[in-house]
């Protein structure tokens, strides 16, 4: 099912990501422990599309309390907003897996925390 594999990183992932997302079409799964504001900025629009036409959107996050500072809020405020969109938001202890499945056929894994903006440079597949 997965055959093939490409290496991306912040410079060539969400370009890619985004575009993949334009095409979901019944399921989005998203495994990230970190939500920032900035990226989530750039996805909402994207999930909201989605759930007009009809995608079931899983995200499975750490939960906001295990964030300090300003990531707390960021991550509630981002979890408040998904949720509003009918997304189902799960929270896992100590998550730190990364990863998308976008209708069950395309799968990204790697050390790239999707629904955060910030500069890594391992890569992701």
């Amino acid at each position: 099912m997965f055959s093939s594999s490409k290496l991306y990183d912040q410079n060539t992932f969400y370009k890619t990501f985004e575009r993949d997302l334009k095409h979901c079409r019944q399921e989005l799964i998203i495994e990230s422990p970190f939500i920032t504001a900035q990226r989530m900025n750039a996805l909402l629009p994207l999930f909201a599309r989605l759930r007009r036409h009809g995608v079931h959107i899983v995200i499975n996050t750490r939960n906001p309390t295990e964030h300090d500072g300003d990531y707390y809020y960021q991550a509630l405020d981002a979890i408040t907003a998904m949720q509003d969109l009918g997304i189902t938001v799960l929270y896992t202890v100590g998550h730190h897996r990364k990863l998308a499945i976008i209708d069950r056929e395309l799968f990204y894994e790697g050390s790239l925390n999707i629904p955060n903006f910030q500069y890594q440079t391992q890569p992701l597949e």
